[in-house]
């Protein structure tokens, strides 16, 4: 690995890209002869990682693409029955009427 001083990089920077963009290999920074830092080409980002779809804590309803479904009941009213909704749907903030002036 090439090594280069800060003082030289910080006046030949440009030159220092382009030999990496030509030869994609890192270059090391040294301040007083000890590396500080590296140059290098970017990291690809390889293979997407599975989301969340593929976890097993992922739920989906039977009826998600029901028309007439909504939001409507899920946060105004207290008809809504948390004992039929998962737990990571359930409310978990105070009563509204609390807050109210």
């Amino acid at each position: 690995m090439k090594q280069v001083g800060l003082y030289e990089a910080k006046t030949t920077l440009s030159s220092l890209v382009a030999e990496i963009e030509e030869g994609g290999k890192t270059i090391a920074l040294t301040r007083h002869g000890r590396v500080v830092a590296e140059l290098g080409p970017p990291r690809s980002a390889g293979a997407p990682r599975a989301g969340m779809l593929a976890s097993d804590a992922f739920f989906m309803a039977d009826d998600f693409d029901a028309e007439g479904i909504g939001f409507e009941n899920l946060l105004a009213g207290t008809d809504v029955d948390d004992g039929d909704l998962p737990p990571r749907l359930k409310r978990v903030a105070e009563d509204p009427s609390a807050f109210e002036s």
